[in-house]
């Protein structure tokens, strides 16, 4: 008889079980705990967002890091040496500033140093240089603001100095009354450009043909304006001016007056011109 019970106890605790562990399934989905039913199969989800985790962990990420940026001024004046930091974006167009930022490892994968401008601050020609520097895996470049200070009175054996801004250094007296003082019986081109001759003197025509600088220079010392003339029956030549060098075609004399860069980069000369 009490081997009799025995079995009966042990039937009913088996029962008992089965429904609890069907009950249990049925709440999740079919799937023991702590597995639910997501689609057609049994997975965790633990932060219960309806994605297995397993397939949460092995999604590859679609995020590119972009950032937004702009490209530093080079014709703004400042008064005093100082020091500033910004970052370059990785593009050739001035107009474009957003972009991903290069990465590196040393300064030296972020480029060489440059001068970025030359302009007046107070009385002193300023020139900013970037040099680069590596900030936590990204290029970005230091400006330093080196302002010359230029004579403002004759003193012993030294004249009085100018700044001209576009210039990277002051230009003493004498050759600033010689090479940037526009001759008194000249008369300003109008019109000059790279497309046609619209400038004109008397029945002369000019047109820019190009402006050479050296290599990776945004100063005007060493410029060099290549210009198309046609003469009174049309027949072309070309003369070359830089700032210490007028040219002579025919009967006038042409020499430069300023040089200006544009918004979209592209240096645009005055010219002035005279009868010899």
């Amino acid at each position: 008889m009490h081997s009799m019970n025995q079995r009966n106890t042990s039937f009913f605790s088996a029962i008992t079980l089965l429904i609890l562990f069907q009950g249990c399934a049925w709440q999740n989905g079919g799937c023991a705990d702590p597995y639910v039913k997501i689609g057609d199969s049994c997975c965790v989800d633990g932060d219960a967002n309806g994605v297995c985790d397993i397939d949460e962990a092995s999604a590859p990420s679609t995020t590119e890091k972009v950032t937004t940026t702009i490209r530093p001024s080079t014709t703004t004046i400042i008064a005093s040496t100082t020091l500033f930091d910004t970052t370059i974006v990785s593009t050739t167009s001035f107009a474009s500033t957003t972009t991903t930022l290069k990465s590196c490892r040393t300064a030296s994968d972020c480029g060489q140093p440059y001068l970025g401008g030359c302009t007046c601050s107070g009385a002193g020609v300023a020139k900013t240089r970037y040099r680069p520097i590596c900030a936590e895996g990204t290029c970005n470049w230091r400006g330093e603001v080196e302002v010359d200070k230029c004579v403002q009175q004759e003193s012993g054996n030294r004249d009085k100095e100018h700044c001209v801004i576009g210039y990277a250094r002051c230009i003493p007296d004498n050759e600033y009354l010689e090479y940037f003082i526009t001759p008194e019986d000249a008369e300003l081109l109008v019109g000059l450009n790279y497309v046609d001759y619209s400038a004109k003197y008397g029945s002369y025509k000019f047109k820019i043909n190009k402006i050479l600088l050296p290599e990776d220079s945004v100063c005007y010392d060493d410029a060099k304006i290549v210009i198309d003339v046609l003469n009174p029956k049309d027949k072309a030549s070309q003369i070359e001016i830089t700032r210490y060098q007028t040219a002579q075609t025919g009967s006038i004399e042409t020499g430069l007056e300023d040089l200006k860069r544009g918004g979209n980069g592209t240096i645009i000369p005055t010219l002035w011109v005279r009868d010899i």
